[in-house]
């Protein structure tokens, strides 16, 4: 079933549904801010979704595209490697009578706001093979979503923007 779905670029339509429930975070209740939405989808998308991303970080490793000081969605590194990198950096440097100047970003909701066909202009630059592009296409271009709330439920949406 999944080589069909990647080879013809098409996804069954229960594969492209995800129902968004709403968790409480932190502090206020009425606050939407302070809430993380779960994606909830049918279990093969999500195992489709995994085969896929590991085909495209295989590529991205395989052609140097990864930098190996980028520490997230990499295998193996996350903010603590990141952070004991960076203090590896700064001890010696400190250890040297280097000055340090760190500037550190947070981009808030990063991944809620990569518009879909920028994402895919962007993997075709790399070299993407044809087919994993034209599924991820499909994929995006088709996604549906909607917010369940208890017994309050919103009308199905197609975005244009966010990672599902």
């Amino acid at each position: 079933m999944f080589n069909q779905s990647f080879e013809s670029s098409t996804l069954p339509n229960l594969w492209l549904h995800a129902n968004i429930t709403p968790l409480h975070k932190k502090n206020d209740i009425l606050e939407s801010a302070n809430y993380r939405p779960i994606s909830l989808t049918f279990i093969i998308c999500k195992v489709m979704e995994s085969v896929v991303r590991d085909e495209i970080m295989k590529y991205l490793n395989n052609s140097d595209l990864i930098l190996v000081h980028q520490h997230g969605t990499v295998n193996k590194k996350n903010c603590c490697t990141n952070l004991l990198e960076t203090l590896d950096i700064v001890s010696e440097a400190f250890d040297n009578n280097i000055l340090v100047e760190i500037i550190f970003l947070d981009f808030a909701k990063a991944f809620d706001t990569a518009l879909h066909e920028r994402l895919c202009i962007k993997l075709a630059g790399y070299g993407i093979i044809v087919d994993l592009l034209n599924w991820c296409r499909a994929f995006l271009k088709n996604w549906l979503q909607r917010v369940v709330l208890g017994e309050n439920i919103s009308k199905w949406t197609n975005n244009i923007s966010g990672v599902p």
